[in-house]
């Protein structure tokens, strides 16, 4: 008999991490109207078997979100509509369904195995995305958060990317979005870590990134995904290019490696 695939076995339970998670941050539940989903799919890439850390970067997606939020004064009982974009396996989408259960969720994913999971593990609203963005979201949203999709796109695939969504915000909405910047320059300069890029490739983008403040590098055997790395003030000429104006910034704000970006649409 062959033995099961990932995603044939059973979810993993985090009950117990996500207890003394949710004991360690006492001012986490004021903001929660619900308890987190505590399963993970056994699909999931991004959980690696460490409980604590796998919840603790959706808590620190919560925090950049928050931040945002106020840095343009925008009260999270206002936020009606909210899309977790490139949700994944939904290791934030958890997070965002707890925290605005009163608000219309959506989370998307050009992985349909990763948009099923959402749905059956957390009964999310799930919608699938289109590479070439081809497909429109279903509605404006008030709050759009983009976790680590950033860090592996092309230049002209993130422009295009930030025009959408800019698009695809309330007129008072807000997008969060992470992306790699010096910290994740200077690990790959150090040779810390390779982030699975191959060693020809490294200096080449090093030497685009001091250049020209973005950089990419395509994982071995792919074209037009890899790694990116962006100066804070080419991602934030970028997003002004897509109608977008920066309302804050925070070096290494998500999970203190990922920079966080929030844009709200430019003022006239």
């Amino acid at each position: 008999m062959n033995s099961a695939t990932n995603t044939d076995r059973a979810p993993k339970d985090l009950s117990h991490t996500l207890t003394e998670v949710l004991g360690r941050h006492a001012g986490l539940h004021k903001r929660l109207h619900k308890e987190p989903v505590a399963f993970v799919h056994a699909g999931d890439g991004m959980y690696a078997d460490n409980d604590a850390y796998y919840l603790q970067t959706g808590i620190s997606a919560l925090n950049a979100i928050y931040a945002s939020l106020n840095a343009a004064d925008i009260q999270p009982d206002q936020v009606s509509a909210v899309m977790d974009y490139a949700c994944g396996y939904g290791r934030v989408t958890r997070w965002l369904q707890a925290t605005f259960a009163k608000s219309s969720l959506y989370a998307g994913d050009l992985d349909p195995k990763a948009v099923a999971a959402v749905s059956s593990l957390m009964g999310a609203q799930t919608v699938q995305l289109t590479k070439d963005l081809s497909l429109p979201l279903p509605g404006k949203f008030d709050l759009i958060w983009v976790g680590s999709l950033i860090t592996h796109l092309k230049e002209e695939a993130v422009q295009h990317l930030l025009q959408f969504l800019g698009q695809s915000l309330t007129q008072t909405g807000v997008l969060v979005a992470t992306a790699h910047g010096e910290y994740v320059a200077d690990r790959i300069r150090r040779r810390e870590k390779s982030y699975n890029l191959a060693e020809s490739d490294m200096q080449p983008l090093l030497a685009a990134y001091e250049n020209t403040g973005f950089a990419f590098a395509p994982y071995p055997g792919e074209d037009d995904y890899g790694i990116s790395i962006n100066t804070p003030a080419k991602l934030t000429q970028m997003a002004c290019k897509a109608g977008l104006e920066l309302v804050r910034f925070e070096k290494k704000g998500w999970v203190k490696h990922q920079d966080c970006f929030a844009f709200i649409k430019a003022r006239t």
